[in-house]
């Protein structure tokens, strides 16, 4: 019998008790995940503006799952539904995040490595909450403008 995991509850939350728990990888990682689906839902909202029948939704949803979280924020600049500066915020978090899951394995060949600074870390996810919160506000306000209750 196969067994499955997922993530129970709202991703933000569950990242930040990770954080906190002192597993700063599976909090990032949680985070980056959540924002990437985020844009992936802000990109395809953005059909619903255009005016896409529901029928070519399924090929839609499925294309949609192969964008990566930069490609994702960079379709979203070239449509109008960020801005440059939010698209750089969103690159630099990836970047960042990179960065830091990537010090967490250095290994210098000469010289004691410390690890990773943990204020970086910090700085980093924070950024991450925010983000993964702006980015849901986009989507509801989009919602809301389509199908006000």
């Amino acid at each position: 019998m196969s067994e499955f995991i997922k993530i129970n509850g709202f991703p933000p939350e569950y990242a930040k008790k990770a954080f906190d728990d002192g597993y700063y990888l599976e909090a990032l990682q949680t985070l980056h995940g959540w924002i990437e689906c985020k844009l992936r839902e802000l990109l395809l909202l953005q059909r619903t503006l255009l005016g896409a029948s529901f029928d070519s939704w399924s090929k839609a949803w499925d294309i949609s799952n192969e964008f990566s979280l930069n490609n994702a924020s960079k379709a979203l600049l070239v449509l109008g539904a960020i801005t440059e500066e939010e698209q750089k915020d969103i690159s630099t978090f990836n970047r960042v995040r990179n960065n830091l899951v990537h010090k967490m394995f250095y290994d210098p060949y000469n010289e004691h490595w410390q690890g990773v600074d943990k204020q970086e870390l910090v700085n980093a996810f924070e950024k991450g909450l925010h983000l993964a919160d702006f980015i849901d506000s986009k989507s509801c306000a989009i919602n809301e403008k389509n199908n006000p209750l």
